[in-house]
């Protein structure tokens, strides 16, 4: 009697997802209130998100991505409002070439800044533990102001090898670092966003044989047996071990279904559980047999 072992396995590719910004709702206005201690003077100034990624429009105020600063003399105050990376201020112009923007504080209308994503082109620069070569992240560009979440996925040559153990960048805000978020991910530029790629375990069944009348168990490949001495005798169990497969199939070589029924598991739950197949005997996995029979499982 051989015992034979067969499994197909289907590859699974990922892709990166880019989440397009659409229409949102109402947008809340934020109000900012600071002190200046060289002009003692306490200015209050408002922000309003004005894009279009669904869920910046009701952040907290104080992940507000426009940084403020106080510039000049006492008499020749400015407060000073420039955008983290990836967004701008759109309501006004900036004189100086950049997104920096500066009025006085010496008024009685409080600075109403509108920003928005800045539709620049990012880089998203990602390193690899162990290796490149085992697989990618994606995408490696980004716009500004967009959110984002990152896919990794390892090289079809790895896959029995490898899989993905931590993927960086799940949801961000392009390009995902100098801004006061904390609702959304962040990587530091003297840390970039790590892939780590860890051993995988490839799948696998082994099917086993095990002589219930000489008490002979866990054979592999080819068993012989001595034939049953009374009608129906129990002279052979036969049962398999799995890892990583989803579901599995027994059949005979005379074409006989030897899958577990009545709902029982057909992959092993946890390391190292047999799966014993439908015998045609009493007991689990056993069978009478009384000619050659091969024995085969197919997984997937």
């Amino acid at each position: 009697m051989k015992i034979t072992s067969k499994i197909f396995l289907n590859p699974v590719i990922l892709f990166a997802l880019l989440l397009a910004p659409g229409l949102v709702g109402a947008a809340s206005t934020c109000n900012h209130t600071f002190f200046d201690g060289v002009s003692s003077t306490n200015i209050t100034y408002h922000t309003l998100y004005k894009g279009g990624v669904s869920g910046l429009e009701d952040i907290d105020c104080g992940e507000t991505p426009i940084e403020h600063t106080f510039e000049g003399s006492a008499e020749n105050r400015l407060i000073c409002f420039d955008p983290n990376p990836g967004f701008k201020i759109s309501n006004w112009a900036s004189p100086l070439g950049d997104k920096k923007v500066c009025t006085e504080i010496h008024t009685e209308i409080s600075p109403n800044i509108e920003w928005t994503g800045d539709g620049d082109n990012y880089p998203v620069p990602f390193t690899y533990t162990p290796s490149e070569e085992i697989g990618s992240a994606s995408p490696t560009t980004c716009t500004g102001g967009n959110l984002y979440s990152t896919a990794c996925s390892v090289n079809s040559e790895y896959r029995d090898t490898y899989k993905v153990e931590s993927c960086p960048l799940s949801s961000y805000i392009c390009p995902g670092y100098g801004q006061n978020f904390y609702s959304y991910e962040q990587y530091s530029v003297d840390s970039l966003p790590n892939v780590v790629f860890g051993e995988a375990t490839p799948p696998s069944v082994t099917v086993y044989g095990d002589d219930m009348i000489r008490d002979i168990n866990r054979q592999t490949g080819q068993m012989t047996v001595p034939a049953p001495t009374f009608e129906d005798e129990a002279n052979a169990r036969i049962y398999w071990i799995t890892k990583n497969v989803t579901r599995c199939e027994c059949g005979t070589s005379n074409r006989e279904v030897c899958t577990p029924t009545h709902g029982r598991s057909t992959v092993s739950t946890f390391t190292g559980q047999p799966v014993y197949a439908q015998g045609n005997a009493t007991g689990d996995g056993a069978f009478s047999l009384t000619e050659d029979r091969t024995f085969t499982v197919s997984c997937d």
